[in-house]
């Protein structure tokens, strides 16, 4: 029997690396092929995916993706931080492709990001902030063994695409939000390696 969980990489061989210009087909593969990627962000073509990727890859722009990357050197996910440098802070999203979710990578992706994004050596923020719709409670596990709090719920924040068969109905959904603070105690979980470009 096998799977694609099966044939992926170990999690010793998988590590973070800055998003490039050549990881778009990759990402396009990813948006187009996963579930729930429209909360990502809007990537439907190769020129769509060379487009997200360039906003979060360009030294010059508030956006820094990291790659999460196996032995291959090919993208299975990415955890970005929207820095605001005045005010210390940055907004952390990620998302896991399909055959790589369930193996507690992306967890180690993020504490490993956030670690990087509020110390000295990163991006030196104060505050971090993360998100998520109410229904993808996998995402608050991966929020609060990644160290960070629940902070809040916004109630019906978000319109979220819902399929009902063939039909597609926009619902409100409630957004949970959870903050980590450059002081807070470190998490207890296994850091991916972050290798520079």
């Amino acid at each position: 029997m096998s799977s694609n969980v099966a044939s992926s990489p170990s999690a010793e061989t998988v590590y973070l690396r800055p998003l490039r210009d050549d990881d778009a087909e990759a990402v396009r593969r990813a948006f187009t092929g996963s579930t729930g990627m429209s909360l990502e962000g809007s990537v439907v073509d190769l020129e769509s995916a060379q487009t997200y990727v360039r906003t979060r890859s360009d030294a010059s722009s508030p956006l820094h993706g990291w790659a999460i990357v196996g032995g291959d050197d090919v993208l299975m996910g990415l955890v970005s931080v929207a820095a605001d440098e005045d005010n210390g802070t940055g907004a952390l999203s990620f998302w896991m492709g399909d055959d790589y979710r369930g193996r507690g990578l992306t967890r180690r992706a993020v504490a490993t990001v956030a670690d990087w994004a509020l110390s000295d050596d990163g991006l030196v923020l104060d505050r971090l902030e993360l998100e998520h719709v109410s229904s993808y409670r996998h995402a608050g596990n991966i929020a609060r063994a990644a160290g960070f709090l629940q902070e809040g719920v916004l109630r019906e924040a978000r319109l979220v695409e819902v399929h009902d068969g063939e039909d597609v109905v926009l619902v409100r959904e409630d957004v949970v939000i959870y903050g980590r603070l450059k002081d807070d105690p470190t998490p207890i979980v296994a850091r991916l390696e972050m290798r520079p470009a």
